[in-house]
């Protein structure tokens, strides 16, 4: 289930349904710039910042998550 895209904040981080967090690092206009973080055998490894529309962000984010 998709969040809605009132609940996505600055500093937050979101689970999709792909198992990926994403932490919000900025909303600029109709965008949201975030940093994906993936897990690995040994630790969480971020990855470079990317940014997509609110909508599609909204879409894919399941849940907010604790830092992780």
């Amino acid at each position: 289930m998709a969040i809605t895209h009132e609940d996505i904040f600055i500093g937050s981080y979101y689970r999709t349904q792909f198992g990926e967090v994403r932490e919000v690092t900025g909303i600029v206009g109709s965008n949201v710039v975030y940093t994906p973080h993936r897990r690995t055998a040994a630790s969480v490894v971020a990855l470079p910042s990317q940014d997509i529309s609110l909508i599609r962000f909204a879409h894919d984010a399941q849940k907010e998550v604790e830092r992780p």
